[in-house]
């Protein structure tokens, strides 16, 4: 934990600000309030945001003033909402203006005069708990009467009172003596212009459609490592430390447990059928592109025989499986089988034959069963 309690906790905060809220809402809040502004430059900028506030310190200031209530909007809401609690427990008072507020086996001390319950939230936040609107209830006292001034509505008018002041335009701003100020030059950086504010590590980050929709953690703000040197702050790419030369690691001859268990069993025992890979450059399924004999320029007359004997049996093979029987091609030799609802299938391959009747060499002929 990199932070003391007693900076987030609620159980630490003073009870002078009269605020219970440990979140950075109010930060969000403003961000998301001037996102049309902050990509502009900085005197539209500056321009912008006081706009917006003139304009939101007069809405404010004619909502609260024309609000005949004590108490602000929001804080009525949890006033009646902690009222509501407050039914089930049940309240004594002693001689020392306290109450004893219960329920079951729970039990808090309330202290009318200081403001303050046990539970704290009272002294913290500035309403009222439930069990404290239980023991003024039970007293038959006025419950806004013990709401901190910070939330009464004449209070929050006068903030608001003051209001943005007003200015003219640029035509009536005076003219500055001197050299004139030019901004900086801009560079076109390369990619697109981010405007989305900079998250950091621990929040939550949105992916776009074409990853998933969902809230993952950013990786922005992590410390990396350098696959070369180990050091902090920089990757491989960018290492300016010497290279360093690895031992080459001595593969293990042991397979793992998972593979050996597999290699053991026979096909039929691990009911899966086993995939015959052929070369995509001479086509032969003894090996893979990377080592066939093609590369190194020997056994290339015997690489071509395999390929066109490959291509006249795959060629034999459409017109074999279109009936049922035993097919000889009278001019290579080959005989196929073909049975009802299998596949054909190569029985012999022969040697180039050639049949002369009456002077004529017929075509391929199929024999039916």
């Amino acid at each position: 934990m990199d932070q003391e309690p007693r900076y987030f906790c609620r159980a630490f905060l003073s009870p002078i600000p009269k605020c219970d809220s440990v979140e950075s809402n109010i930060c969000e809040t403003w961000n998301g309030s001037i996102i049309k502004y902050r990509g502009m430059r900085l005197i539209d900028m500056l321009e912008g945001i006081r706009v917006y506030l003139m304009d939101r310190f007069v809405l404010k200031y004619k909502m609260l003033y024309d609000n005949p209530d004590q108490l602000c909007p929001r804080i009525r809401k949890r006033i009646e909402k902690e009222k509501a609690l407050a039914r089930l427990y049940t309240s004594r008072q002693t001689l020392d203006d306290k109450c004893e507020v219960k329920m079951g086996s729970r039990g808090y001390i309330v202290d009318l005069n200081n403001r303050s319950c046990s539970c704290g939230y009272w002294a913290v936040s500035g309403l009222p708990c439930c069990h404290a609107i239980s023991a003024i209830s039970h007293l038959r006292k006025d419950v806004d009467s013990y709401v901190s001034q910070w939330y009464w509505t004449h209070v929050v008018v006068d903030a608001y009172k003051v209001g943005i002041p007003c200015f003219d335009g640029r035509q009536a701003w005076p003219e500055a003596s001197g050299y004139p100020v030019l901004p900086p030059k801009q560079r076109a950086m390369p990619g697109r212009p981010k405007k989305n504010r900079r998250k950091a590590a621990h929040e939550f980050e949105v992916r776009p459609q074409a990853h998933g929709v969902g809230e993952e953690v950013s990786k922005r703000g992590t410390l990396i490592h350098c696959g070369k040197c180990g050091a902090e702050g920089h990757n491989a790419r960018t290492c300016k430390s010497p290279t360093v030369v690895e031992t080459p690691r001595t593969r293990s001859r042991t397979l793992p447990r998972s593979r050996e268990a597999t290699q053991q069993q026979p096909a039929s025992a691990t009911g899966k059928r086993t995939r015959v890979s052929h070369c995509s450059k001479c086509g032969s399924a003894t090996h893979n592109a990377r080592t066939c004999p093609l590369n190194q320029g020997v056994g290339i007359q015997q690489v071509r025989l395999n390929v066109d004997v490959r291509r006249t049996i795959e060629r034999e093979m459409r017109v074999a499986t279109r009936g049922i029987g035993v097919y000889v091609d009278e001019t290579t030799g080959n005989q196929y089988v073909k049975l009802n609802g299998a596949r054909g299938r190569v029985v012999d391959v022969g040697q180039p034959t050639v049949v002369d009747v009456q002077g004529s060499q017929p075509p391929a002929t199929q024999l039916e069963t």
